[in-house]
């Protein structure tokens, strides 16, 4: 399987790139490749996420010469919640919904290089099985939001956590695990940050998480920085390089 996913007329994202062993070397991964680049376009700047044994093979035969100097760490476990921060002077966490979701709308596009995410964020808005929270200050203003996905293997995925600051990331991350508990309790949590963002990892070390991969984002044309003070925990890594 393969998956290529054009988010504007300029950016896509690979992910999801696997071939069962017993088909290995028999063309399978080529002409998915093929037919994936053919989807996205040579046009578009391309990145994906590259574990190491791949990262010379994207690098030097498949054309992802742009890479970022910032490493993805994946953690995964049974989360502690206990000692994060609970509240945050002036900070109200609530549900995003039709109301606020042009604000958050625009609060991404600041965090991500300007990358117009509508569809993303608006269909997520709808998806009764996802958890999608916002906090907002006390004059209405976004500072921050978390949207928590079920998995295909149960775990859930807190994908992205974008925030202004350490607190109201804790905070936004607190008020997630309390209203997903039973399915946390049970089958645990996956998420991604930057390996340089200390604050997120330290969040993710005070979860009692443990790292499970240290990847390479890999680019075609150019690398995306995206916002690092406030990019806690990044998107899925078959969708978006933050």
């Amino acid at each position: 399987m393969i998956n290529g996913v054009n988010h504007s007329s300029s950016y896509a994202f690979v992910g999801q790139y696997a071939v069962k062993k017993e088909h290995r070397g028999k063309g399978v991964g080529h002409a998915m490749w093929e037919k994936m680049i053919e989807h996205v376009g040579h046009e578009r700047n391309i990145s994906l996420s590259a574990a190491e044994a791949m990262f010379p093979i994207y690098r030097d035969k498949l054309g992802f010469k742009f890479v970022s100097e910032k490493r993805a760490l994946r953690f995964e476990g049974k989360p502690k919640w206990d000692q994060l921060v609970k509240k945050v002077e002036n900070i109200t966490v609530l549900k995003v919904n039709e109301y606020n979701i042009q604000q958050i709308i625009e609060y991404d596009k600041e965090v991500c290089d300007g990358l117009d995410r509508r569809v993303f964020l608006t269909e997520s808005m709808k998806i009764p099985e996802y958890m999608f929270l916002c906090a907002l200050d006390g004059s209405g203003h976004v500072r921050g939001y978390c949207l928590a996905v079920t998995s295909n293997l149960e775990y859930v995925l807190f994908q992205p956590l974008y925030a202004d600051n350490a607190d109201i990331a804790q905070l936004l991350l607190y008020k997630m695990c309390i209203m997903m508990k039973s399915s946390i309790e049970k089958n645990g949590v996956w998420l991604q940050t930057w390996a340089c963002n200390e604050k997120a990892t330290d969040i993710a070390n005070k979860m009692g998480l443990e790292i499970s991969s240290n990847d390479s984002f890999l680019f075609t044309k150019c690398v995306y920085h995206g916002n690092g003070e406030k990019i806690y925990f990044t998107c899925s890594p078959s969708h978006y390089s933050f």
